[in-house]
C-alpha cells in the first residue's frame, strides 16, 4: 500500500469539501474509494464539514443580529430626531414617515408590525350565532335569491 503524501490528503480534503462523496474524491485525487473512504474517517472529514457549516450559521447569525441593531439604532435615532423636530416646530420627517419608522422599529424588534383579526364562530353551529346575525345571513340570502328562497337561482 502506497503512502499518502500530505500534500494529497490535503488536496483530497478539498475535494471532499467541494463535492463530499467517496466517489468524487477518488475521481477528482485519482486515488480508490477505498482510499478516500479510509482517509474520510481517520480525518474525522464529516464532523469536520459539520462543524464548519456549524461556525458558519453561527458567524451568519450573529451578522444577521448586528445588522439588525445597527438599523434598529439609526431607526430609533430618526424616531428622536423627529420628536425634537416636531416640539420645536420644525419637521423634515412627515407623519407617513414616522409611521414607516415606527414600523420598521417594531419589525426590527421582531414584533408584529400590522393586525388583523378574524372572528370565527366553529363549533356552535347556529347557537353561536346571535338572533341579529342569524336575520342578516337569512336577509343577504334572500337579497341574493331575489326572494325566492333559492340562493343565486331566479
Amino acid at each position: 500500500m502506497a503512502r499518502i503524501t500530505e500534500e494529497k490528503r490535503d488536496t483530497m480534503w478539498v475535494a471532499f469539501q467541494e463535492k463530499p462523496t467517496n466517489r468524487y474524491v477518488s475521481e477528482s485525487c485519482g486515488v480508490s474509494q477505498r482510499t478516500a473512504a479510509r482517509y474520510r474517517e481517520l480525518d474525522r472529514w464529516d464532523e469536520r464539514i459539520k462543524e464548519i457549516r456549524r461556525k458558519a450559521c453561527e458567524k451568519a447569525d450573529e451578522t444577521a443580529v448586528e445588522i439588525r441593531a445597527r438599523h434598529l439604532k439609526i431607526i430609533k435615532g430618526a424616531i428622536a430626531q423627529f420628536v425634537s423636530d416636531l416640539a420645536e416646530g420644525k419637521i423634515e420627517l412627515s407623519a407617513s414617515d414616522y409611521e414607516k419608522l415606527t414600523k420598521l422599529e417594531l419589525l426590527l424588534s421582531g414584533q408584529a408590525t400590522e393586525r388583523s383579526e378574524e372572528i370565527r364562530k366553529l363549533g356552535g353551529g347556529l347557537e353561536a350565532y346571535t338572533d341579529e346575525e342569524l336575520r342578516a345571513i337569512i336577509e343577504e340570502a334572500e337579497d341574493d335569491s331575489g326572494g325566492n328562497g333559492r340562493a343565486g337561482k331566479t
